[in-house]
């Protein structure tokens, strides 16, 4: 009889310890959940306010030296991808084709923007 007690306790001790573990889980999956969904930000919106009033629209340029380089067996895509052929464009349209670093170094400095990025397929 005492075993059977003991048993009957032990599984009591494990449904309140299950009870009680998914009470205190279930709050903060919610909270993660909101948290979540309040502070996501797709792609598109870091793009629309990193170019908060200082990006224009590609020149028709762009798709030239897009087409130039393509001529020479290069994919090119508007998909960041790491690459020794960036196209970038300067605030006065000029479009010219740089190294992956040095695009890096004059886009941080707002000097450029990266508009195609070409590799080798």
């Amino acid at each position: 009889m005492q075993v059977v007690t003991l048993v009957e306790r032990s599984a009591r001790m494990i449904r309140l310890s299950v009870i009680v573990a998914i009470l205190a889980v279930l709050p903060m999956l919610v909270a993660l959940r909101a948290f979540d969904a309040a502070h996501v930000q797709t792609f598109d919106a870091v793009v629309d306010r990193s170019c908060v009033g200082a990006c224009h629209a590609e020149s028709p340029e762009v798709a030239t030296e897009q087409a130039r380089l393509e001529k020479t067996g290069l994919v090119c895509s508007s998909t960041p991808t790491l690459t020794d052929h960036v196209v970038v464009e300067d605030t006065e349209g000029t479009v010219s084709t740089l190294s992956f670093d040095a695009a890096l170094r004059r886009s941080s400095a707002g000097d450029v923007w990266v508009r195609r990025y070409c590799s080798a397929p």
